[in-house]
């Protein structure tokens, strides 16, 4: 979801840099009036003034209105970092645990009007059109229970749940109510990872018959990982 934001994000600004806004206001000369000599500025001064102006970027206003389920996965600083930026459109944060509250709250200049207890309570005050979950693996699939029946998709972070009855569960869901239930495999979109699926996709290097792949890190806490982590 947040390649995709910021693909959009630089195809809108792309397009505004290339329109330039010019507005000018003219106004008669009183009868009589011999009209004024025009004056033609220099070009070395036109040129300087090219070169000196910056031209004004209009930062399109996020529409798209995102809750929050959880806030004790280290990928929520992504979130919370564009929300800051004023790239994402939170409505709502639902989390149980105070201290989290406090701990974003101060680290992102949040209002307590965001934060909900509850994620039902969230959903049906806030209204969201999706919900992004970063609670625990196992609770994965009951943020699909309260958000499905309400139309509302859902994206969690790997893996999807954390067994095979949850995952049938959240799938049944999502087919019984018409919503998306993404998983946020951070991987896939890697560069390199990519543009091995496209090289492969393209059929250049012949038939696969067998893939080993070993991808892993120190761990969570040798790589700095937080202890609600």
């Amino acid at each position: 979801m947040k390649t995709k934001l910021k693909q959009l994000l630089t195809t809108t600004t792309l397009f505004l840099s290339c329109i330039t806004i010019a507005s000018a206001q003219t106004t008669p000369p009183p009868p009589g009036t011999a009209p004024a000599p025009s004056v033609t500025a220099p070009a070395d001064s036109v040129n300087k003034a090219k070169k000196d102006t910056i031209p004004v970027i209009h930062k399109p206003v996020p529409t798209l209105k995102v809750g929050i389920m959880g806030l004790n996965h280290d990928h929520i600083h992504l979130i919370l970092s564009e929300y800051r930026k004023g790239n994402v459109n939170i409505v709502g944060i639902a989390e149980p645990d105070k201290k989290l509250w406090e701990k974003f709250g101060k680290a992102y200049n949040l209002p307590d009007s965001l934060f909900f207890d509850d994620l039902r309570k969230m959903c049906t005050t806030r209204k969201p059109a999706i919900v992004l979950g970063y609670n625990a693996v196992g609770k994965h699939v009951d943020i699909v229970e309260t958000c499905a029946p309400l139309g509302i998709s859902v994206m969690v972070e790997k893996p999807l749940a954390a067994t095979l009855e949850q995952a049938k569960r959240m799938e049944f869901l999502a087919l019984k109510y018409y919503v998306k239930v993404l998983t946020n495999y951070e991987t896939t979109w890697y560069p390199s990872f990519q543009d091995a699926y496209n090289t492969v996709k393209q059929d250049s290097i012949g038939l696969i018959r067998k893939m080993v792949v070993h991808d892993g890190h120190q761990g969570p806490r040798e790589i700095g990982c937080s202890e609600d982590f």
